[in-house]
């Protein structure tokens, strides 16, 4: 869509852009938003602020000072703040702890003696960063009562200390015995996975749970070993071990029903692990498995049998866990015997119940917007939890709204962002703004708004914006019903992106016919046909399927890398807002800086400026360059779960894309030679044989139906201009994919000779593509009814499928492509799962469901990992068990490359199934009830 045009759009909704002379005007606070929540079910609880009101940045260890009304919160740089409970109010800092390593380090953990009332022994667990080699340090301190209390820095005496860097643990607990129990982490970074190959070796205090008593000194020892030790007689071992087998335990606790230690584990790439223990010698199996993953199944085990996790949370719902306690207050009876934990990354918590030696029930009792980095227990037994962030604490409070969706708005009327929804006129503080370059929309056009609560505004992250809690952007779409006239335009939907302080929440609202408003839309989408009158279609008339996209659909495009809240905001990013006009000769980057709605930037004017695709005083490399960064570069970035290692991000170099002149990895759909992108020759371009086909391979997979021809040409044009030697129009067999390509390419769909040459051509060729490439010039009489997006489950259910046909359509190079991926027996690409035997597993809805669905369950050894080298090559892959502490990664095309530790600069996992959604979308009811058919009798 042109500039031009944009503009005239934005006029057309209501909708004028500020245009002012010199600085901007002053910004209205947006005060009228009800856009808060969600619609899904509510939690069962939610969370509110108690304690105090100040502010401890980076807090580890919230603790409840024995005999006293006082608090205390340490922090991360060792500093203990106190709290009078009979006041509240701001904490002050009491003591320093980190004089004992020297003012350099970190300090992770406090616990007091279980005699503390006469002898005021407290302990510390302090990493001390400043020594060689850096080493964890537990350390004693005495602390007097008073108010506030004092902690003496001359009685720090250092009880125990182990070299340690990275993953270091450490929690302290006193178990009911009396012995001093504290943990150790693998003293390592992310990645490769237990580099030390510690996990399950017994000569260090790394990866284990430590045992010692500390109330009977061994000569010079501040502490002895206890008798009942598990390895206490063993050579080689540390007499010290009591539980091994741990990636980086963070937050333990005692069971006060029987004793057992409760126990967080910090997982890898999958899994987080909650572990009982209940006896000593125990192994929790780091890094042979990650909870129900095997990660080293090759190495050396441990004395000891490899016991499970009682449960196990994928990283879909938890990234780092925090482990808590067993619930005794009275103020919540139904969480009573409960054991209660969180996530530090994904902010949740939950509630497990243990009987008869399993875990009977598992709820999550809230979704928070904080950092849970530990649990507490206040002298009347009730929980509190303490944000890593802020130091605030918080505590649970029954949902008034439990179980239903409270109050989201249902129309777009009752969302607070219009002051008249019928003439799509915005509320004050609602701020409209344009990009450079819309993505190409299946004929349909858009506006779009911003909205932060109050004056609220957003801040850089890297390259990317991190919008405010309770933040909207806003993208009403139109199409005109009859091509050409502006008047005869019709809303069809008003998209919101929803900042709820965790993630970005999508929901799609539906315009009446009435155009007066709008309904939201339930969580799993619509579809619509549309009739169109368009002389430039077949027959004068345009019948287009329009879907309105599920939550989840949205989500795919706006993904959120794991661990991180700012998501994928598309078009509100800086390449698009830097390369639109703002006013006065500025940028849309610029007016919305100047508004007050982005932070000032240092480096604004380094973003490139994105082009008009379709402005021909712009060079081709940069509009063609700019069309791929609007309607690719969303998925096709590192991090954002596309499966195959392409980038289309405009800032990236040539080198960095990994398209020109690369082989395909997931189809070259007949094309002799085929490449990406096959400078000087479009016609052995997969690039354009997916943006030309209306079937199997089309990209996009979710947002786009339509062939988009001025797009074609554009993309055309430019792969013909990347000449290089060797390259050139040589003329393709006239049956060949190339060929086909070709004829696509250059057919109009008005011109009823196109119509005979495509009919014609279909009829006649061989080649399985040419119906997918051609049927589009076709009247829609004529065409396949497919079964399209977000079609019903039974369409395909009540057919009777064939399996030799459904095997044929497997292998079929114009079909889903399965096979560029999957094995069936000996037959396929090793990348993905195998597909044999699917039948023993799962029925055929369930086999369905998970093709339809592929991010509904994704098996822990089929989540993959982008990998970043020190020199910026980017990989993405299946991490393949491998010896010492290389990192060996299964890449699309079924080869495993290698990767040394020192060259890995990050490894992150994906959340999202490689595998894309609408794989069915092209078919036709017969033949998916085929494909299913096949692959439930596959062996």
């Amino acid at each position: 869509m042109s500039l031009a045009l944009s503009t005239r759009l934005v006029t057309v909704f209501g909708i004028c852009l500020i245009i002012a002379g010199g600085s901007a005007s002053a910004r209205e606070p947006w005060t009228t938003s009800r856009v808060f929540g969600s619609p899904e079910p509510a939690s069962p609880y939610v969370v509110e602020r108690v304690l105090h009101t100040g502010r401890i940045q980076n807090a580890t260890e919230l603790d409840f000072l024995p005999g006293s009304d006082w608090a205390l919160i340490l922090d991360q740089r060792g500093r203990l703040h106190g709290i009078d409970q009979r006041v509240g109010g701001v904490p002050s800092v009491i003591a320093d702890l980190s004089v004992a390593v020297g003012r350099q380090g970190e300090a992770y953990s406090l616990e007091f003696h279980p005699g503390f009332a006469t002898n005021r022994f407290v302990y510390v667990a302090l990493w001390a960063s400043g020594v060689k080699p850096q080493e964890m340090r537990v350390v004693r301190f005495e602390l007097s009562p008073g108010n506030p209390p004092v902690v003496d820095p001359a009685t720090a005496t250092t009880i125990v200390a182990w070299p340690s860097s990275g993953h270091n643990g450490c929690d302290l607990q006193f178990g009911p015995d009396g012995m001093l129990y504290f943990s150790a982490g693998d003293s390592a970074s992310p990645v490769p996975p237990d580099p030390h190959e510690t996990g399950q070796r017994l000569d260090d205090f790394l990866s284990s749970i430590l045992r010692i008593d500390v109330n009977r000194p061994d000569g010079e020892k501040p502490y002895s070993i206890p008798a009942d030790n598990p390895f206490i007689d063993q050579p080689g071992v540390r007499p010290e071990i009591w539980a091994y087998g741990f990636r980086n335990p963070w937050k333990m606790s005692f069971d006060p029903r029987d004793g057992a230690l409760w126990v967080g584990d910090v997982g890898w790439e999958l899994w987080e692990m909650i572990f009982r223990i209940d006896h000593g010698g125990f192994n929790g199996g780091w890094s042979i498995v990650e909870g129900p993953h095997s990660v080293h199944p090759d190495w050396s085990r441990g004395p000891t049998p490899i016991s499970p996790p009682a449960i196990s949370h994928s990283h879909i719902e938890a990234t780092s866990i925090t482990g808590g306690l067993v619930y005794r207050g009275t103020r919540l009876p139904e969480l009573r015997d409960a054991y209660i934990y969180g996530d530090w990354g994904m902010s949740r918590i939950w509630a497990l119940w243990w009987r008869d030696g399993k875990v009977e029930k598992v709820q999550e009792l809230a979704v928070t917007p904080h950092q849970i980095i530990g649990f507490a227990e206040d002298h009347q037994r009730e929980i509190r939890y303490l944000d890593y962030r802020d130091g605030s604490v918080y505590e649970l409070r029954p949902n008034p709204a439990r179980g239903d969706g409270g109050d989201f708005p249902r129309r777009l009327s009752e969302t607070g962002l219009f002051s008249s929804v019928k003439e799509h006129q915005l509320a004050p503080g609602v701020e409209p703004f344009d990009i450079a370059v819309p993505m190409w929309n299946d004929h349909a056009t858009a506006v779009r708004a911003v909205a932060f609560p109050g004056t609220n505004r957003a801040r850089w992250k890297g390259d990317y914006f991190v919008t405010p809690t309770n933040a909207v952007l806003l993208r009403t779409v139109s199409m005109e019903m009859t091509a050409g006239d502006a008047e005869s335009s019709r809303r069809l939907e008003t998209q919101l992106l929803h900042f709820d302080g965790l993630a970005q929440r999508a929901y799609t609202y539906r315009w009446n016919r009435e155009q007066t408003d709008a309904e939201l839309v339930d969580k799993g989408g619509a579809e619509e046909v549309l009739s169109i009158v368009d002389a430039s279609a077949p027959g004068g008339r345009r019948e287009q399927r329009w879907r309105y996209h599920s939550r989840a659909e949205c989500t795919r495009c706006h993904m959120v890398r794991v661990a991180e809240l700012h998501g994928n905001l598309n078009a509100f990013e800086p390449h698009q807002l830097a390369g639109a006009k703002g006013g006065a000769g500025g940028s849309e980057l610029e007016r919305l800086i100047d508004l007050g709605l982005i932070e000032p930037g240092e480096r604004i004017g380094r973003y490139a400026k994105l082009a008009d695709p379709h402005d021909r005083t712009a060079s081709q490399e940069s509009r063609a360059r700019s069309y791929l960064h609007a309607n690719c570069a969303h998925c096709h970035r590192p991090d954002a779960g596309g499966a195959v290692a392409m980038y289309w991000p405009i800032h990236f170099e040539t080198e960095r894309l990994k398209a020109i002149g690369t082989k395909p990895a997931r189809g070259e759909f007949g094309i002799p030679d085929a490449r990406i992108v096959s400078p000087g020759r479009p016609q052995d371009s997969a690039l354009l044989f997916r943006m030309l086909t209306k079937g199997s391979g089309r990209m996009p997979t979710i947002g786009s139906a339509e062939v988009d021809a001025r797009g074609i040409a554009l993309i055309h044009d430019w792969i013909s201009g990347l000449v290089q030697e060797g390259s050139g129009q040589e003329l393709a067999p006239n049956d060949s994919t190339s060929a086909l390509i070709v004829l696509a390419a250059n057919l109009k769909p008005s011109d009823p000779s196109s119509q005979v040459v495509a009919s014609n051509t279909m009829a006649r060729s061989a080649s399985p593509f040419a119906r997918d490439l051609l049927e589009r010039f076709l009247p829609p009489g004529q065409r396949r009814r497919t079964l399209g997006a977000g079609f019903a489950p039974e369409a395909v259910l009540a057919v009777h499928g064939d399996v030799g046909r459904g095997r044929d359509l497997y292998f079929d190079l114009a079909g889903p492509q399965c096979f560029s991926c999957h094995q069936v027996g000996d037959e396929g690409r090793n990348f993905g799962p195998p597909l044999s035997n699917l039948a023993a597993k799962f029925s055929r809805e369930k086999v369905l469901e998970h093709i339809v669905n592929p991010n509904l369950l994704i098996e822990d050894a089929w989540r993959a990992t982008v990998v970043e080298t020190n020199d910026g090559e980017l990989h993405t892959g299946f991490p393949v068990p491998a010896g010492g502490s290389d990192l060996r990664l299964r890449i699309a095309t079924g080869d495993v490359i290698t990767l040394r530790a020192d060259e890995v600069r990050s490894a992150v996992m994906q959340g999202a199934s490689l595998m894309p959604e609408g794989l069915l979308d092209a078919l036709t009811a017969q033949e998916a009830a085929d494909l299913l058919a096949f692959l439930l009798d596959a062996r």
